[in-house]
């Protein structure tokens, strides 16, 4: 009855080996799950990024839409309000309208002071499409806020030819 391993109701029963015994030791496994997870994010964010974003309409625009990325395109409805602060622009709003509904884009600080430079914008009747985040306000509604000026492009710039 010395033995440690027989006690008075028998023989302790034999442990398995730990795992990966005598071979791939634990800490390399969690090194190399850690490493095809990390490039599985990778090949996913570049895969978003080079993805084409989708064109949406104003009903398309819901509150789940929230920070989404998106492109819309339609006429310039109105000359583009400049708003300005101590003499400075630092906001600039227009209307897109397609199919008889109205997208609000808005840009604001350096982005605004160089969409106001753009004379296309004072004339309504262009085609343009922009791209922006989509962003909801209690007091404004559904907006496309425009994060850079080559975020507005013009598909179809106002004539500026005048009739005979």
């Amino acid at each position: 009855m010395n033995d440690p391993q027989t006690t008075e109701f028998g023989t302790e029963p034999q442990r398995p080996p730990p795992p990966f015994a005598g071979g791939i030791r634990m800490r390399t496994v969690r090194w190399m799950a850690l490493a095809l997870a990390v490039g599985g994010l990778v090949l996913l964010h570049r895969a978003a990024r080079h993805r084409e974003l989708p064109f949406v309409g104003a009903a398309d625009l819901t509150p789940s839409m929230q920070f989404a990325p998106v492109r819309a395109r339609g006429i310039l409805d109105q000359p583009a309000r400049i708003h300005r602060r101590d003499g400075e622009v630092n906001v600039i709003s227009f209307g897109l309208r397609e199919n008889g509904e109205i997208i609000h884009a808005v840009a604001f600080g350096e982005t605004a002071r160089i969409l106001a430079r753009n004379e296309s914008l004072s004339q309504p009747g262009g085609s343009l499409q922009i791209t922006g985040v989509v962003q909801f306000s209690p007091r404004y509604g559904p907006q496309i806020h425009i994060r850079l000026p080559e975020h507005v492009e013009w598909t179809e710039p106002v004539s500026r030819e005048l009739p005979p």
